[in-house]
């Protein structure tokens, strides 16, 4: 995850004893979870990895909800099922659960979900517009917002 990213998801970091969940959360350059300390952190990806916990798509893995946070980071831009992400995460959440998210916004420059390097054969990859983030959000919940910062689309919403 890029400085930017990871800085702004800072803002919402907690040292409270809470139930994270990061979706494809791969540690590649950092992670959120140090702005976590004290929580329970889970990170679910696609690919194996030491700071995995669960490996598979988050649509398909058999989780608990119940979650106080779920961080979707650098995520969207690289599957077709963003916004049923969404929808699935915000299941997740407690009430008053937040979520936070960061994504490539209408700028930036395709990249690899693997390893930020060129895409690869087969690899999907489509900018988010920050207007369709913030419908399928409003879709989910009254209390969402969502900017525009350089190339990063970033969000946030609450379950109520």
């Amino acid at each position: 995850m890029h400085a930017a990213a990871m800085s702004w998801i800072g803002q919402y970091g907690s040292d409270d004893e809470l139930r994270i969940l990061d979706v494809g959360g791969r540690n590649i350059n950092g992670t959120p979870a140090d702005f976590f300390p004290n929580a329970e952190y889970t990170v679910v990806d696609l690919h194996e990895h030491s700071s995995v916990d669960i490996v598979g798509d988050i649509l398909e893995v058999d989780i608990e909800p119940g979650f106080d946070v779920i961080v979707y980071a650098e995520v969207a831009e690289h599957t077709v099922d963003w916004a049923a992400h969404l929808a699935h995460m915000y299941d997740l959440l407690v009430d008053d659960g937040l979520l936070v998210i960061t994504a490539a916004g209408p700028d930036r420059a395709a990249h690899s979900a693997v390893d930020g390097g060129p895409l690869r054969d087969g690899e999907h990859y489509e900018n988010i517009d920050p207007e369709l983030l913030a419908d399928e959000l409003y879709a989910l919940t009254d209390y969402v917002q969502v900017d525009v910062l350089g190339d990063d689309v970033r969000a946030i919403a609450v379950k109520v």
